[in-house]
């Protein structure tokens, strides 16, 4: 009987937050920073949303996350949360929709259901560069080529051998038997089995 009475009431609940999506309602979680509810739904918070916007303008025009950190926080500036700026916090920011109007919930999407803060091309310009830095290669960190990958083999158990280099000083050289041989500045160090 508890069983049905708890998976009745799940169902009625979904049902409910489903309805009140379709209607555009807030339904729980953070409130996004430039947002506050008003009749349960996000409306702009004029005290909060020029701070977004200006976030997503310094972004597009060049300047890092750091910078803009830096500057909101000296201005005394806070999240939605009250608490200073860090460096995830302009993630979720740069990638929320919506700032530009989309409300989302689980499956359901509709465009131009929410205030939008920003416009659509300052959003484009925005995730190009978000796209661009989060499939730029690590910086400050050298490629390192193994010439003899997939060309050494374990003398004991025939093993493809495999690199890899920690911080640029230690060179491991590994098997899948859990042989290593660590070499530093070309000497050998230790062989040792585990």
């Amino acid at each position: 009987m508890a069983e049905f009475y708890s998976a009745e009431l799940s169902q009625k609940i979904n049902r409910g937050m489903r309805e009140s999506a379709y209607k555009h309602n807030s339904i729980g979680g953070a409130i996004p920073l430039g947002y506050k509810i008003e009749d349960k739904k996000l409306v702009i918070d004029p005290k909060t949303a020029p701070i977004v916007k200006e976030a997503f303008e310094k972004y597009a025009d060049g300047e890092t996350v750091a910078e803009i950190c830096r500057q909101f926080n000296a201005r005394g500036y806070k999240t939605s949360k009250g608490t200073a700026f860090g460096k995830s916090s302009f993630t979720k920011i740069f990638r929320n929709e919506r700032y530009i109007g989309v409300y989302t919930f689980h499956d359901y999407r509709a465009e131009d259901a929410i205030p939008a803060i920003i416009d659509k091309d300052l959003w484009d310009r925005v995730q190009l560069r978000v796209g661009k830095i989060k499939n730029a290669p690590a910086r400050n960190k050298a490629k390192v080529v193994y010439l003899l990958s997939g060309k050494i083999f374990c003398g004991h158990c025939g093993s493809k051998m495999n690199g890899n280099c920690n911080a640029g000083t230690t060179v491991t050289i590994s098997v899948t038997e859990r042989r290593t041989a660590m070499l530093t500045a070309r000497k050998r160090i230790s062989v040792r089995s585990s």
